[in-house]
């Protein structure tokens, strides 16, 4: 009896191992920042924020994460904590992020992402809140280079690969400096968006800084993808989008219930 367990437990054993890592979501820390003026002031907020870090972890799979849903985050007291596009200090951030950030090189080392859920300072007295919402994570599929030979001069990239992958790519005529810089628009969704640079007609690498910034303007998402060279881009230069082919969309929910500093 015990010979025909054991062939069994091994091959429960083995099936188990390859079994794709899950992302889980953990609440890790909770921390507030008051500013104390001596005198009047005219500021719009500054730092000011009750903050959450909520870790996600189980990465190994995960290409990006975002789409960042706060549906409740009061006090015991009964106040409403998310701040808004509209609200003070939303300048410095905002409670809903629907862009997505691409996981770098060393979280995907440290195994975690840590992402920081930002709200309004708590009033005096309260002593507990409860968050609850959800993230977004784009798992699987492989990054894929689509080169744009004829980009200058056009309003809007296409190409298959774009439209499968669901990323809405647009050019960015207000430009300060046009022979140096390209700016694009990039549509509501950037989950698949991993990144663009520039290459020559040889399929060398130009060097160009790229960085992206997300609209908090407004709860659609959405952003501006800019790219920088120290030189004249060329004209025979082409745009290279860097994407996610083949990835699988998944919501992970939170819901914590969290005692105040």
């Amino acid at each position: 009896m015990t010979l025909r367990i054991l062939p069994a437990l091994l091959l429960f054993s083995l099936l188990g191992a390859d079994e794709p890592e899950k992302p889980k979501l953990s609440a890790l820390r909770l921390h507030e920042q008051r500013n104390k003026f001596l005198a009047r002031q005219t500021s719009i907020g500054g730092y000011e924020r009750l903050a959450v870090t909520v870790g996600l972890q189980g990465i190994k799979d995960v290409r990006s994460y975002g789409n960042l849903k706060v549906t409740e985050a009061k006090t015991d007291t009964g106040t409403d904590l998310i701040r808004g596009p509209k609200d003070k200090g939303a300048f410095f951030g905002v409670t809903n992020v629907p862009s997505f950030a691409v996981v770098q090189d060393y979280q995907a080392k440290a195994g975690k992402v840590d992402v920081e859920v930002v709200l309004h300072l708590t009033p005096r007295g309260a002593k507990r809140v409860s968050l609850k919402g959800s993230l977004d994570v784009l798992t699987g599929g492989k990054p894929v280079d689509v080169d744009f030979a004829d980009f200058q001069g056009k309003e809007t990239l296409e190409n298959d690969a774009l439209t499968t992958a669901g990323l809405k790519i647009s050019a960015n005529k207000d430009r300060k400096h046009p022979d140096t810089e390209l700016s694009f628009k990039i549509g509501d969704d950037n989950s698949a968006l991993v990144g663009m640079s520039l290459v020559d007609a040889s399929g060398m690498k130009i060097m160009a800084s790229g960085i992206y910034f997300y609209h908090n303007s407004s709860y659609r998402g959405g952003g501006t993808y800019t790219l920088s060279s120290s030189q004249k881009i060329p004209r025979d230069a082409k745009l290279r989008v860097t994407l996610i082919q083949g990835g699988k969309r998944l919501t992970l929910p939170f819901a914590y219930d969290l005692e105040l500093p």
